[in-house]
């Protein structure tokens, strides 16, 4: 690590039971929770870097919105997909049972665009449900069917042109998306992150009438 790089504290918050039973561990072996901590992120990178990173295949495509004078709700510009190909070990419907979080686009108080997902991929269950915490708006968590997702894409600021607003979009959620199942790989990803069966079962049964988007829509493709 560069020395002049300027060091981030992580803060971390435990019951009074875990925190007894890891202070009882770490302490008694003679060392510190930092020294601990930084062990644990370097074997959690080092076996990141061990995984076959180009198995994993995202894509990212939009299908826009062709506007006309007078028609209403000018700010949807679009829609947008992911299409994921598992990786070795992961099979559709384990990252069917993952729960991602869309990414946000604002610039301090000034939000351009955002995405939003469409109904029937939302999860707003008790224990993973997410929302902002930066703008009012509903949900952010959400699951993929059968590898895809979908979602809205709304511009506030007409200046952004599609095309940066769509690099833009594309950078993120595949960023977001390849950490989240990197993070399900390396068994890092919170229990709340994953749907249990029951909510698997659950969630198949009441969206089992939906038809997904046409994928031949959507002509605007990024991949990586």
């Amino acid at each position: 690590m560069d020395s002049g790089t300027p060091r981030r504290a992580l803060s971390v918050r435990l019951p009074p039971d875990l925190m007894n039973a890891y202070a009882g561990l770490i302490e008694g072996a003679g060392f510190t929770f930092s020294e601990n901590i930084r062990s644990y992120v370097q074997s959690l990178l080092e076996r990141d870097q061990e995984l076959d990173h180009t198995e994993l295949k995202i894509e990212v495509s939009f299908n826009w919105r062709v506007l006309k004078p007078g028609d209403p709700y000018e700010e949807s510009v679009g829609a947008v997909m992911v299409a994921v190909e598992p990786p070795a070990g992961m099979s559709q419907e384990d990252i069917d049972r993952l729960v991602f979080v869309i990414p946000e686009f604002t610039d301090g108080a000034h939000e351009p665009y955002r995405i939003d997902s469409y109904y029937y991929h939302r999860v707003a269950g008790t224990s993973n449900f997410i929302e902002s915490s930066t703008r009012r708006r509903n949900v952010l968590s959400y699951s993929m069917t059968q590898g895809r997702w979908h979602g809205g894409v709304y511009r506030y600021d007409d200046h952004v042109p599609l095309a940066e607003l769509a690099a833009k979009i594309d950078l993120a959620l595949r960023r977001s998306v390849r950490a989240t199942i990197r993070c399900a790989q390396l068994g890092v990803l919170p229990v709340q992150r994953i749907l249990n069966e029951t909510d698997t079962a659950s969630r198949r049964d009441v969206w089992k009438d939906v038809k997904l988007p046409d994928r031949s829509d959507f002509e605007h493709t990024y991949s990586g």
